[in-house]
C-alpha cells in the first residue's frame, strides 16, 4: 500500500490514458492523445517490448 493518491500516482490525467509501467512501477510511457488508435498501441507495445528504453 502506499499514501500516493491514484490521480497523483498517475500525474493526474484528466481523460482516460492508455500507460505504460515498468518492473518497477514506473511510467514509462503515457499516451498524448485521448482515442488510442493502432498508432498509439503500436508505440505502446514498442515501448513494452524494449523495456522503455
Amino acid at each position: 500500500m502506499t499514501d500516493v493518491g491514484l490521480y497523483r500516482a498517475f500525474q493526474q490525467p484528466v481523460t482516460p490514458t492508455l500507460q505504460v509501467l515498468d518492473e518497477e512501477g514506473r511510467l514509462v510511457w503515457s499516451s498524448k492523445t485521448y482515442w488510442a488508435n493502432a498508432t498509439v498501441l503500436t508505440e505502446a507495445l514498442n515501448i513494452m517490448e524494449t523495456g522503455g528504453r
